[in-house]
């Protein structure tokens, strides 16, 4: 058994039931801890979980997840290392121009247990030290989705080292500017404590990161607004050829034998040196 995006893209072509309404939250504490909304969906569709009872939905994410996040920290989902041992950040935009916030999280082209925005645990849900990442975007205007978009991290965000840097200028601002304040660093960018006379009072600083989504970025080998025209559903997908080739034989002739699906070899700007490129698999389809 496998877990990974291109299982993901084929479990999706052969389950053409796209609406999020099975996934809303409920009464059933049992409903709600499988996942809500496209969170949901996304973990039925690495799973193969589409139409199975609650009881065997859990089971499964069981199986495939080593952790299935929180409400705070990255990721949304991490794959067990003896499955793929992926990581997937899972967003849903109502407008398919809006960018994707990702709050006090910065993008992440690969994540690293040594993190310090994630949780522990995470960190300690097994052995492993490095996990490549997914952003895993829906266009969800109404209560289906449109369009989903799986773009692999190293060809969508830089190093850690880019969004380190200007991080750390602001929290040493904050630092050198607030004199005779009490100035506590945080994982955020810091906190103010005791800002009133009887010191009750703390101001937390927190960053709030966005990113253009992939359907703005990647325009040039997807162009959206004619493909909806002619689609119910469509299905955008970016992956670095290197990690394609990474996966199994069984996962690759899945999506290359089905006929719903196109597969394009393309070249993506390098997030790390725009004078360098990456070379990527385009997957597209829908119905």
């Amino acid at each position: 058994m496998e877990a990974n995006a291109l299982e993901m893209i084929s479990n999706i072509m052969e389950h053409s039931d796209t609406g999020l309404e099975a996934y809303k939250p409920a009464s059933d504490v049992r409903i709600i801890r499988t996942g809500e909304g496209l969170e949901g969906y996304a973990k039925d569709a690495l799973s193969g979980s589409f139409g199975a009872s609650i009881e065997e939905r859990m089971h499964r994410y069981a199986k495939v997840f080593s952790w299935q996040g929180n409400q705070v920290n990255p990721p949304d989902l991490t794959v067990w290392e003896k499955l793929g041992g992926d990581a997937f950040e899972i967003k849903k935009i109502k407008s398919a121009q809006s960018d994707l916030e990702l709050n006090s999280s910065y993008p992440r082209d690969y994540l690293y247990s040594k993190d310090k925005m994630i949780s522990q645990g995470c960190r300690a849900a097994e052995d492993w030290s490095k996990k490549d990442m997914f952003y895993v975007v829906g266009h969800v205007p109404s209560s289906k989705i449109n369009c989903l978009t799986i773009i692999h991290g190293p060809c969508y965000a830089a190093s850690k080292e880019t969004y380190e840097k200007p991080r750390k200028l602001v929290i040493e601002g904050l630092k050198g500017g607030l004199h005779g304040i009490d100035f506590a660093q945080t994982r955020e960018l810091g906190r103010i404590n005791g800002v009133d006379p009887l010191r009750i009072t703390d101001l937390r600083i927190r960053g709030m990161w966005m990113i253009r989504n992939p359907l703005v970025l990647f325009k040039e080998f997807f162009d959206y607004n004619n493909d909806q025209q002619s689609k119910e559903f469509s299905l955008f997908a970016i992956i670095s050829t290197a990690k394609y080739a990474g996966f199994s034989i069984t996962s690759r002739k899945k999506v290359e034998s089905n006929k719903l699906l196109k597969i394009k070899n393309i070249k993506v700007a390098n997030p790390n040196n725009i004078s360098k490129s990456i070379d990527a698999k385009l997957i597209t389809g829908g119905w």
